[in-house]
């Protein structure tokens, strides 16, 4: 935290000192910083013990295929909903190409996709049954890397009361999605030219 490194106590023995009151001191520290290690080491075996309850060994084959969950990144709108649950968590599937050190995966992404191809195994779920054509591909991102919200046309407009006022909604398709993804947005809270409504 101070640019250098931390003071390491001195190790006292019974030689170093004929005081008697310095002679307890350094032996209660001594005693003291015993007792902190087995605390610290007894509580760092209880967190392991307790983190390797829940994990599982996963291992995937060569070519295989599998889907990837992006936990930083969830696909919400401008707007407040309830069911941002029901959004997808897992995006793919994607082809496993390799495997990188002993828990990381590397995979063959599309084009568009503006992440790295080397993902953590707990990110990663294995694809089973028969491959079929629609894939949920990775959304792409803005500068700051977050997901891109960029609305490509309104689909349906809807007069509504918020707050006691009419407020015009519309029904907007966003470009990392599909019509049947699009959502009801308020069509001021999206700052749209008016030529556009």
């Amino acid at each position: 935290m101070y640019g250098q490194p931390p003071p390491l106590p001195i190790v006292y023995t019974s030689k170093d000192s004929r005081v008697e009151a310095i002679y307890s001191s350094l032996t209660a520290r001594g005693n003291a910083i015993v007792v902190l290690k087995f605390h610290l080491k007894r509580a760092q075996d209880r967190m392991k013990n307790l983190a390797d309850k829940h994990r599982t060994d996963r291992a995937f084959e060569f070519n295989s295929w599998v889907y990837v969950k992006l936990k930083p990144h969830r696909e919400v709108t401008l707007g407040s909903h309830k069911y941002n649950k029901l959004s997808p968590k897992y995006y793919g599937p994607f082809q496993f190409l390799s495997k990188v050190g002993a828990v990381a995966y590397k995979l063959l992404l599309t084009a568009q996709a503006q992440i790295h191809h080397v993902f953590h195994i707990s990110q990663l779920t294995q694809h089973k049954g028969a491959l079929s054509t629609s894939v949920i591909n990775i959304p792409a991102l803005d500068d700051n890397g977050q997901i891109a919200l960029m609305p490509v046309k309104i689909l349906g407009r809807k007069l509504m009361k918020k707050d006691n006022k009419p407020v015009i909604y519309g029904l907007i398709q966003w470009k990392n999605g599909e019509e049947e993804d699009a959502t009801r947005e308020s069509l001021e809270d999206l700052e749209l030219p008016m030529e556009k409504w």
